[in-house]
């Protein structure tokens, strides 16, 4: 069902933290420009078994109390023991996190022999520390429509889907999606399954024939061959990211006429090019898009 053109589709983000201290400030400022356009929420990603883990806080701290965003902490169990787990989550809960994205993620190499911990334990365990603290919170989880890299069955992903659920997910974020018809086949078993969460699908504006490679080989996703074409037959690398967004909007468009319930753009710390797609789906001025973002009474994460 498509958008009813006069609502704005809901929107989110996902940053990353800076790698280096010094360069925390500019990470910073792309958080307040995302902010700025009232989105649904703002992750924030970790490293593997949650490396840079204050960096990530310090971010997560700045989206609330700085930018005035809802954010969403990434809880990782690869490569983590239960008591180490346990102190990630109480310092996320300690900086006033309320909203997580629990993923397995990787582990770093120094403790990949470990078996660390799967998402559907780290839900349980994280729900629990929160009610002990008398808290409530809300936990996302990923959703693999293409699989997961190196591995590209989606249909064990549908059940690992559901046995999320069974632990308290109340939401799920694919994986970067390249075409709305993977995704809706996808909920679609999904919801055959049993799986009534909402799953929303991740875009990701890529503008640079490089960084799409990159990212198809990180995430095992294969780009449509037109997409990379467009880009590798453009000879001005100055009209990469008019290319990215148009694409990018034009796919969020097809995926909410499939029924996606919400979209969330993987910004690659690009504000700039983050924003122009969330304007491009709202059809909006940044004024409008800022005033019927909060005209949601429930304050939900997604619609």
């Amino acid at each position: 069902m498509s958008q009813a053109p006069h609502l704005p589709p809901p929107v989110s983000f996902e940053i990353t933290p800076a790698r280096r201290t010094e360069d925390a400030p500019e990470v910073e400022r792309a958080a307040s420009a995302l902010a700025a356009a009232a989105p649904s929420f703002i992750s924030v990603r970790t490293g593997a078994a949650g490396v840079c883990q204050e960096r990530s806080l310090a971010l997560l701290r700045h989206v609330r109390d700085t930018a005035g965003a809802r954010p969403v902490g990434h809880i990782t169990g690869g490569g983590l023991a239960r008591a180490e787990l346990t102190e990630r989550i109480e310092a996320h809960l300690a900086a006033g996190v309320r909203d997580f994205l629990a993923v397995r993620g990787d582990a770093p190499r120094a403790v990949r022999a470990r078996p660390g911990i799967e998402t559907p334990a780290a839900i349980r365990l994280l729900r629990r520390i929160a009610a002990a603290q008398g808290l409530e919170v809300a936990v996302g989880v990923a959703a693999h429509p293409h699989g997961k890299a190196g591995v590209t069955d989606s249909h064990g992903d549908v059940a690992a889907l559901l046995a999320k659920q069974a632990a308290g997910a109340a939401f799920a974020l694919t994986q970067v999606v390249f075409d709305a018809a993977s995704y809706a086949c996808y909920v679609a078993r999904a919801r055959r399954a049993g799986v009534t969460i909402p799953v929303i699908p991740g875009i990701m504006p890529i503008a640079s024939p490089a960084r799409l490679r990159r990212i198809t080989a990180l995430t095992g996703v294969q780009a449509p061959v037109a997409q990379v074409l467009e880009l590798e037959n453009e000879q001005d690398p100055r009209r990469w990211e008019e290319i990215a967004v148009a694409r990018a909007v034009r796919l969020g468009r097809d995926l909410l006429d499939a029924g996606a319930p919400a979209l969330h753009v993987y910004s690659l710390n690009r504000p700039e090019t983050a924003l122009a797609v969330a304007a491009g789906l709202r059809g909006e001025t940044d004024a409008a898009i800022r005033e019927a973002a909060i005209r949601d009474p429930r304050g939900a994460l997604v619609a």
